[in-house]
């Protein structure tokens, strides 16, 4: 149970346990840029702090400029610290305040697993303002996990979807559906799904993961960690694992990964 406990510890600070977008995906955003006579100077990401330097430092091998954008100077500064990569610049601001930026000189605005939260008729208002001609918008973000085991899928989706339950923001809807009912109000609209997050993880990383869960981090505060205890110890009989010299068995977890695009002409 400690080794619970210290990777759900880990996992609270946004670390360790967080999934990280394909390469596929980011090849994709880069292949629609081209394909329209997007310049690949200067790129934004918008609340990077969601997902800290999975999707900020990506960038920075291919756009000469990065700018990481985030509510909260903590997780922004999170960043810079992590990764081999750090942006060329930072700006610490509202998310959805895109002034600061000059008219027509961004070439990139990405959102990650942040677009649901965001006052998307002023955003989408300012970074029109902000994409340089032929610049592109990228939201995307990832869905509910499921793993390789029926068993343990079963037990996580009632964990989300009865525990949790009146834990969710009303927005939480919007990942459930995978942005389906999204769209992005500039030419050449397109969705894009196939990517896939994979991750293989002991038994109890995929309960430190369940940990930052924003529903559980608020579940977390007012019950304790009673039922994630409950939960760990459901897999280690799955598994038949007693903590025995064999090592934690580990678990393979998938996330549908989705992609929406548009473009300013």
């Amino acid at each position: 149970m400690q080794r619970l406990h210290n990777n759900i510890k880990q996992a609270q600070k946004f670390k360790k346990f967080r999934p990280s977008y394909p390469a596929s995906l980011y090849e994709s955003i880069y292949e629609y840029l081209a394909s329209g006579g997007g310049a690949q100077d200067t790129a934004v990401d918008v609340s990077c702090g969601t997902v800290g330097e999975r999707s900020t430092s990506p960038l920075t091998s291919t756009f000469g400029r990065v700018i990481a954008v985030d509510v909260k100077k903590a997780q922004a500064d999170q960043v810079r610290k992590n990764g081999n990569s750090s942006p060329k610049q930072m700006y610490f601001g509202q998310s959805t305040d895109l002034s600061f930026l000059r008219s027509g000189t961004v070439d990139l605005v990405t959102v990650s697993q942040a677009y649901h939260w965001l006052d998307r008729e002023r955003f989408l208002r300012q970074v029109n303002d902000a994409l340089a001609p032929n610049g592109v918008l990228a939201v995307h973000g990832y869905g509910n996990l499921t793993t390789d085991n029926p068993d343990v899928s079963a037990i996580i989706f009632q964990y989300y979807t009865e525990t949790l339950r009146g834990y969710w923001e009303s927005e939480r809807r919007h990942v459930d559906n995978e942005y389906k009912h999204f769209t992005l109000p500039l030419s050449d609209f397109t969705r894009r799904a196939g990517f896939r997050i994979e991750k293989t993880w002991p038994l109890s990383g995929l309960v430190g993961y369940l940990s930052t869960q924003t529903a559980s981090r608020v579940f977390i505060e007012k019950n304790g960690l009673g039922e994630l205890e409950k939960i760990y110890d459901n897999l280690r009989d799955i598994y038949n694992y007693k903590g025995d010299s064999n090592g934690e068995p580990t678990i393979n977890i998938t996330w549908p990964t989705f992609l929406l695009l548009g473009r300013k002409v």
